[in-house]
């Protein structure tokens, strides 16, 4: 999961947090992933809402979480597009993607 608004007491943030979930049989475990540990050239996303996320998973990759635009905390487009690489392995790494759009 990643981004989104959290609103705390009538006060709005638009966030860029990014959670790893894992579902097992009876338990669901959160894993905070904090800016740093993430490689690829100091890559960190802005904050975000409004914008489109998809897991792919690839025959001979670990899956990848891709991030497409959204809106920022000026309600401006973001037209940057990151992906996030072996997000299962624990070895994270980021990319970002070259995006073309027309408003």
């Amino acid at each position: 999961m990643f981004g989104g608004v959290v609103t705390n007491d009538g006060l709005t943030t638009v966030t860029n947090n990014m959670y790893i979930f894992n579902v097992t049989h009876n338990t669901i475990h959160w894993e905070n992933i904090k800016k740093g540990s993430i490689s690829g050239e100091g890559l960190w996303t802005k904050e975000r809402y409004d914008h489109a996320g998809a897991i792919i998973n690839g025959d001979s990759t670990s899956p990848a979480l891709v991030v497409i635009g959204g809106r920022d905390e000026y309600n401006q487009l973001v037209t940057e597009c990151l992906l996030f690489d072996n997000i299962t392995t624990g070895q994270f790494s980021c990319k970002k993607v070259c995006v073309h759009v027309h408003v």
